[in-house]
């Protein structure tokens, strides 16, 4: 009798442990399918380029999860990258984005990255792009008389800087036959030997005669000018 129950103590706790064990193993792989489902491989090989003059900024990435929700778009103005500010989100399967920077104040680099994310996770991020703004500006316009919508076909029009120096100089174009006029990839600032950044600022002259005021190129980086003459 004693060995009877002896036996199936052996029995009942072999039973018990092999239970354990595939429940422990089954419970696992059911946690590591739950990781799997939820867990968010990062976005890579994130591009930048500029358009438009450097109005805006094309993004693009590679989208390596198959489970987000969409994307996060982040960039920093800090060179050193510490201060990073969410500026806009896409949804799944979306791998670009433009940034426009007429609404930002105008700093000397960007730098953007990317995250996935989904209701449980948010991925590492991407790699980080840094780009440098543009270092030039663009103005147009048409040439006309005050008050009229007559405008001046064929005519020289300059582009002309406040001050010398530091690179700057004049610009010089004719209008079309419809009286427009347009510069592109004009200086818009300087550095002195100093180390301090100057705005540069230009004034428009139509055959010889000043036509506007002084223009600072700064943000917007295209500036519409009606220039007038008499």
């Amino acid at each position: 009798m004693k060995k009877i129950l002896l036996t199936l103590c052996i029995i009942i706790n072999i039973t018990l442990a092999i239970s354990m064990n595939v429940y422990a193993q089954s419970t696992g792989s059911i946690k590591n399918a739950r990781s799997s489902e939820f867990f968010l491989t990062p976005p890579s090989n994130l591009n930048v380029l500029p358009q438009d003059h450097g109005r805006s900024f094309v993004l693009n990435w590679q989208d390596n999860s198959l489970n987000e929700t969409g994307f996060k778009i982040e960039r920093s103005l800090d060179y050193y990258g510490q201060d990073w500010v969410e500026i806009a989100t896409v949804n799944a399967n979306i791998t670009s984005y433009v940034d426009s920077k007429i609404a930002i104040p105008d700093y000397s680099f960007y730098q953007y990255r990317i995250k996935a994310y989904n209701p449980y996770d948010v991925s590492e991020i991407s790699n980080v792009k840094m780009v440098p703004c543009a270092p030039s500006g663009k103005v147009y316009g048409y040439a006309r008389l005050p008050n009229s919508a007559n405008v001046h076909p064929n005519t020289v029009v300059m582009l002309k800087p406040n001050t010398y120096g530091y690179g700057t100089q004049d610009y010089t174009t004719n209008t079309d036959a419809t009286g427009y006029f347009e510069f592109n990839d004009v200086l818009r600032k300087v550095t002195s030997s100093g180390g301090n950044i100057y705005w540069v600022q230009y004034k428009l002259y139509i055959n010889g005669i000043p036509a506007s005021p002084e223009i600072q190129l700064k943000d917007p980086f295209v500036l519409r000018q009606d220039a007038f003459s008499s």
